[in-house]
């Protein structure tokens, strides 16, 4: 398999709204001798939407967290930085975590992003070809040029998954790195003969192209339905040494899942996304499909997640599942 990498962790953060995401404030303010820096990073999509609303609506403020977010390029790289100490904690997919999981590092879960369903709506991400184009079953796939936005990632998984379920053979494709924000236009652009794009840019590129490009799988619920597929994560050590802090963060994140199930497709959540992703209000409100929002997760998401990795070599065993998620988010 062909893999055409562009690992230019500064390029994908440029990619990925530096400005929306570092401009984002809290309202409240407290004495700065009583807050606790961290520093976390982060993507514009709407698996992050709790994130943004916890911090905007200032319930880590709340909790004494004076938190900074940071433009990430998510999956793997992000474990980089974590590991590194440059960021406290990261989002990400849990395939990503697994996959450093399987070289004996562990980030646990610390906060619960998107969980999907049995299929649409309840689903954050699609493949998406040329309207009319021949791509309809995994056999067509064969030897094509796919747009990822990373390698080894539940992207990369799903895609391999689904052209090997529809009678293709997913070790012909060539994948190609490009950040969310821009494998729309190297879609339309013919650089790449598919895509896999997540919200809320899958919906502006249906919006704004109709004529141009269609869907042709709901994948993250067809191939890993019912299941959490992404997170906030933060290293098992910085847990260790900052238990109460994380436990704080957790309990203010998840108030941030409460006030996004309470405003799903509700202006104040329109408002919040378009802030970070810098999409219009009036393609949100036209958002396609929406993920579930849940403040715990079980372990056996991961196992889940774990086997369907193994067939494609991303691990060589399951890890230890009840180590990737902190108490405070644990079912």
């Amino acid at each position: 398999m062909t893999e055409i990498t562009r690992r230019n962790l500064g390029k994908l953060a440029a990619g990925a709204g530096v400005g929306s995401i570092a401009a984002l404030s809290a309202p409240a303010v407290f004495a700065a001798s009583n807050m606790t820096k961290m520093h976390v990073g982060a993507l514009p999509l709407v698996d992050f939407a709790p994130l943004f609303a916890a911090q905007k609506n200032g319930y880590f403020k709340a909790e004494r967290i004076d938190l900074t977010l940071t433009p990430s390029p998510g999956g793997t790289p992000a474990f980089t930085a974590l590991a590194s100490g440059d960021l406290d904690a990261c989002v990400s997919s849990n395939i990503a975590d697994l996959v450093v999981a399987g070289r004996g590092l562990i980030f646990p879960l610390i906060g619960c992003a998107a969980a999907v369903g049995k299929g649409f709506p309840e689903d954050v991400g699609g493949l998406v070809v040329p309207k009319g184009s021949k791509m309809k079953s995994g056999k067509d796939w064969n030897h094509k040029r796919i747009g990822v936005n990373l390698l080894d990632s539940i992207a990369w998984l799903c895609v391999r998954e689904w052209v090997d379920k529809h009678g293709g053979d997913s070790s012909t494709l060539s994948f190609v790195e490009i950040p969310f924000p821009q494998l729309n236009d190297a879609l339309l652009n013919k650089r790449v003969d598919a895509v896999q794009q997540n919200e809320p840019f899958i919906s502006a590129l249906l919006q704004d192209n109709p004529t141009k490009v269609e869907v042709i799988s709901w994948v993250f619920s067809e191939v890993l339905p019912n299941g959490l597929i992404s997170g906030i994560y933060a290293s098992k050590n910085y847990i260790a040494k900052n238990k109460t802090q994380v436990e704080a963060f957790s309990h203010a994140y998840n108030k941030g899942v409460v006030w996004v199930r309470d405003n799903m497709k509700k202006q104040p959540l329109y408002d919040l996304i378009s802030g970070y992703s810098k999409l219009p209000v009036a393609k949100l409100q036209h958002l396609l499909t929406w993920p579930r929002f849940e403040t715990k997760v079980s372990p056996s998401d991961f196992h889940r997640q774990a086997e369907a990795m193994l067939k494609y070599k991303m691990l060589t065993k399951i890890p230890d599942v009840e180590e990737l998620v902190f108490s405070a988010v644990k079912a």
